[in-house]
């Protein structure tokens, strides 16, 4: 593992396969939330990167992690990491102390970040109503993926039997609750066509709606709009360039690692149409838990915070409220956002520099080319005979 700071750099070495059968026991347990909950269960790390972590937290003001992830990493949130609370001294969640932000790649990230934080942009909300869940004996589906609800018998219009979301709509409403300008698209609005003519004039759009993801086949990967698949291979072939991209489905950030690429997901899709910043999931979400975090997102986005820390905040505040059976992390930590940090309301602009340090630079600039030019003189003077 190789951990950057702004003042530090350290490569840390240890022995991965100790801790594999561990990490997988840890991700069967994120899957079985009905099997029993323990308070604050959290990721073992080695040791030699737990101490990597802390070194740089109490040498420096950090407030975000920036995550490449790889291999089986990438499934267990980097929020679930047992760190020591700096101030009580306990192990806690690293999600309660800093945001994540995840990255597919370095240099993934260094484009991103060339692209501005913020846009002036109203969002574009799109929560399908599944007109052929008749077909699904009318069921209320809830989870937002391929779960046992799901019958993939094949209507007449080429989805499969989707169930409604009751909690997808609700979670629009919110939205639009908060910023009034927001554009909501539903029922018969909510279609593939839709999206893409929107989308690719840019923006901050939100997507609750099911999904589903296929390992073997990474480009049939899909969102499901009311009218028609959008699968990954569609989404390569555009140019979307989009702040924001909130994929509040099923299994998002899910698909094939493929050695030196990454994971071959609907996020990576995105970005590789030219999405700045995703909100993915890593596991069938819940549809009301991610109703009641994402309302928490958007409200900490109105506020002015960044969209990490935003919702790392949405998090908090879920798990201080949900009573214990629904605070296992299957209900809370499986959203993740890739990319660099964003903002969906304008940032306090950047204090200037101080007057005394741009009075000390241009002292010290003129310092430095008054010596520089005496010893030039020097230099060219005529030697004594």
């Amino acid at each position: 593992v190789i951990l950057i700071t702004q003042h530090h750099k350290r490569l840390v070495r240890f022995a991965h396969a100790p801790f594999h059968a561990l990490y997988k026991q840890y991700f069967a347990y994120l899957q079985k939330p009905d099997s029993g909950y323990v308070k604050n269960v959290v990721v073992r790390l080695p040791a030699k990167l737990k101490e990597a972590l802390n070194f740089v937290r109490q040498h420096e003001a950090l407030t975000a992690l920036h995550v490449v992830p790889h291999g089986i990493y990438y499934n267990l949130p980097a929020e679930l990491w047992g760190v020591t609370h700096l101030t009580t001294g306990k192990l806690s969640y690293l999600g309660s102390q800093l945001a994540v932000h995840y990255q597919h790649a370095a240099g993934i990230l260094l484009l991103q970040a060339q692209r501005p934080a913020y846009i002036n942009a109203p969002i574009q909300a799109y929560a399908p109503s599944y007109n052929n869940a008749v077909a699904n004996n009318n069921m209320v589906a809830q989870t937002r993926g391929n779960a046992a609800q799901w019958r993939w018998q094949m209507p007449p219009n080429g989805l499969p039997a989707l169930a409604p979301l009751p909690g997808a709509r609700q979670e629009i409403a919110n939205i639009q609750q908060l910023f009034p300008q927001a554009r909501l698209y539903t029922d018969s609005l909510a279609t593939r066509q839709q999206f893409l003519m929107q989308a690719a004039q840019g923006g901050w759009h939100h997507l609750a709606m099911h999904a589903n993801t296929y390992q073997d086949l990474p480009q049939l990967s899909a969102l499901y709009f009311n009218n028609a698949a959008l699968p990954a291979a569609t989404l390569y072939a555009q140019n979307l360039p989009l702040q924001m991209a909130v994929l509040s489905a099923c299994n998002t950030a899910q698909g094939p690692q493929v050695k030196g690429e990454g994971v071959y997901n609907l996020a990576r899709a995105f970005a590789w149409a030219g999405t700045r910043n995703t909100v993915v999931s890593l596991w069938p979400v819940p549809d009301d838990a991610t109703q009641v975090i994402m309302k928490v997102f958007y409200n900490e986005l109105a506020q002015g915070k960044e969209a990490a820390q935003a919702l790392r905040q949405a998090k908090i505040t879920y798990l201080a409220q949900a009573p214990p059976l629904r605070q296992h992390p299957w209900y809370w930590a499986g959203f993740i956002i890739n990319g660099p940090p964003v903002y969906l309301v304008q940032p306090p602009k950047q204090q200037a520099l101080p007057i005394w340090f741009i009075a000390g630079l241009v002292a010290l600039i003129g310092i430095s080319v008054f010596f520089a030019l005496k010893l030039k003189k020097q230099g060219q003077a005529p030697k004594a005979k």
